[in-house]
């Protein structure tokens, strides 16, 4: 396994322990930190306008950056309060799953309790037994629980999953500095840290990822008018001057501002210089205002 493998499963394997950055789970999320705190709502997604719901289509792109036909990967939906605060989020991934998460907030607005409600849709295979189909599509619940208690510029997080008798434990630090920014978390459950460096427009420059206090590799993030466009990750045992990996980023927008379509595709570089496509994805989104 090389390290970005490495890297890609550390991230995925996060996200699926993390129920709050489940709802944005493309690279651009690793330059937005708030949305473990806040989750994607109106104002983190940085919507314009009255926005009450938003529609996400994911797809599979080919090497050439062209959509496969028929590749829907899933299909989201989020329903937003008066406040831009989500209260619905909805995840169906084609013919496999469908989640359903309810939010509850602090007067914050930080993330204080998650209702989950999951159906195994792949179960659903023989329709002729009514019992079965019945049983197969039964959701399962689930809760997350979330405790914060802040310190000088270090809020501390603790978040408790339940389904039935089991219970998932993970702590988080959040370092700010003067500028409420976040500058450094600690994912005290797993010994992962990931620091932010940000330019002179609060935008994050570069992300460092550590395990037990190393360095693993460093993200560097390059915008166009204030929007990410491209980020370029680097390992700490890459001898070359290449990069290991390489997203390009690309976007469309509706007259309001907001994002109608995002390609991201991602790239491997081999020792010699070579550029290969690694994947791509294609997002689509529809609003009702």
């Amino acid at each position: 396994m090389n390290n970005f493998t490495k890297s890609i499963f550390s991230l995925c394997l996060f996200l699926l322990i993390n129920p709050v950055f489940s709802q944005v789970n493309d690279e651009t999320s690793k330059a937005n930190p708030m949305l473990e705190l806040l989750g994607s709502n109106a104002k983190t997604l940085g919507l314009k306008g009255n926005v009450k719901e938003m529609q996400e289509q994911k797809f599979s792109l080919d090497a050439k950056g062209k959509k496969i036909v028929d590749s829907v990967l899933s299909n989201n939906i989020y329903k937003f309060d008066k406040d831009g605060l989500t209260k619905e989020f909805e995840q169906n991934y084609s013919n496999t799953q469908s989640k359903k998460y309810f939010f509850s907030y602090t007067n914050k607005g930080y993330i204080s309790h998650i209702d989950i409600e999951t159906t195994d849709l792949s179960k659903n295979k023989d329709t002729s037994d009514t019992y079965l189909t019945n049983q197969y599509l039964a959701a399962v619940f689930s809760t997350v629980d979330y405790k914060y208690v802040k310190k000088k510029n270090i809020l501390y997080k603790g978040e408790d999953q339940t389904e039935g008798k089991k219970n998932i434990r993970n702590e988080y630090f959040y370092h700010f500095n003067d500028d409420n920014q976040i500058v450094q978390i600690d994912y005290q459950s797993t010994d992962l840290t990931t620091k932010y460096i940000y330019d002179s427009n609060g935008l994050i420059k570069e992300i460092y990822s550590l395990k037990s206090g190393i360095i693993t590799n460093k993200a560097v993030c390059k915008y166009e008018k204030n929007i990410l466009i491209n980020i370029l990750t680097i390992s700490t045992d890459n001898k070359t001057k290449l990069p290991n990996n390489e997203t390009v980023i690309n976007y469309k927008f509706d007259t309001k501002g907001n994002i109608t379509e995002k390609k991201i595709v991602s790239y491997l570089y081999s020792p010699n210089g070579n550029k290969e496509f690694l994947e791509g994805n294609l997002y689509q989104y529809d609003y009702i205002y």
